[in-house]
């Protein structure tokens, strides 16, 4: 599975916007369609850009692995601890999303939960296109 390809599966699956992923990724618009029909091609996704069973399948397996290796730092943490650092983090969330350098919503998932809120809207926070299909048919294959 290469990058391009897991992330079309997490668009696919509905957890993230496609074009959000691709443009902040900085995908030209030709490795993203190629992606999408060697998933395809692979069964993975239908002919509308969404999971079929086995793309389901293959994601949900994805997903369950990377909880549990991402699970492990907190669990050495513990509760406490953890809860210590997110306070400690909440202030530079907050500084990363009033500066505006990162789009709402954007491919690294930061969002203004938790009580983190920017005060001014990030730069570029113009809505993104949530569907596979208008980045598989989009003309421009420039970086972004």
């Amino acid at each position: 599975m290469t990058p391009v390809q897991a992330h079309l599966l997490k668009a696919a699956a509905g957890e993230a916007q496609a074009e959000v992923l691709r443009e902040g990724r900085g995908w030209i618009r030709e490795e993203w369609r190629q992606a999408v029909n060697e998933l395809a091609t692979a069964g993975l996704l239908d002919e509308c850009g969404r999971l079929t069973e086995s793309g389901a399948a293959l994601h949900e397996r994805i997903e369950a692995g990377t909880d549990a290796v991402a699970m492990r730092p907190w669990e050495v943490l513990g509760e406490v601890d953890t809860a210590r650092l997110a306070d400690l983090l909440t202030p530079l969330a907050a500084a990363v999303l009033d500066s505006g350098t990162l789009p709402m919503p954007n491919p690294v998932g930061l969002t203004p939960a938790g009580g983190v809120q920017p005060t001014a809207p990030a730069r570029g926070a113009a809505e993104s296109s949530s569907g596979l299909n208008s980045a598989m048919t989009a003309s421009n294959g420039s970086r972004s």
